[in-house]
């Protein structure tokens, strides 16, 4: 079962789940470190204390990237702690990138374009010709029935012909 609480989750393994208790904004885990805090306050949550979970909230308007509250275990080894602040990195970097003018995007998007003109003209013939194949097939199978309905055949299942008695 899926259940949204101020549209953050849980995430326990193979399924998702939700803490009841929401109103407690700090984690009692003597590791209260200052970019935890900075992370509840952006996004003014903190899961409760007794939760063991990360959780994920709602996409950003502007980046579309999913916060993520990391758990801190109590026993975490020097390697998790390692491991989670890379995490926190990370996520902070890709929210935090800058914005391109659309200036900036056109000429990133033409050189894009020119460095892979040939994969990509590749892929438009290759898709032309399918869709191509696809809309011929269609219009002989119409034509088919069609020319039943008009001759009064029955529409057989194609089986017919390989059955033996």
């Amino acid at each position: 079962m899926i259940r949204t609480v101020r549209h953050f989750v849980t995430l326990r393994k193979s399924s998702i789940h939700t803490a009841f208790s929401l109103r407690s904004c700090s984690r009692s885990h003597g590791r209260n470190s200052s970019q935890t805090t900075k992370r509840a306050e952006r996004f003014g949550f903190s899961p409760a204390a007794t939760s063991k979970y990360d959780w994920i909230g709602p996409p950003d308007r502007l980046s579309n990237l999913r916060p993520i509250i990391y758990h801190i275990p109590e026993n975490e080894s020097p390697l998790e702690r390692e491991l989670r602040h890379l995490r926190q990195e990370t996520e902070d970097w890709n929210h935090e990138k800058m914005t391109l003018s659309h200036e900036e995007m056109a000429v990133f998007y033409k050189h894009f374009l020119d460095t892979n003109i040939t994969r990509h003209a590749t892929y438009n013939r290759e898709w032309y010709k399918r869709n191509f194949t696809i809309t011929l097939l269609m219009a002989r199978v119409t034509l088919q029935n069609t020319w039943r309905t008009v001759t009064g055949q029955a529409r057989g299942t194609g089986r017919e012909k390989h059955k033996t008695i």
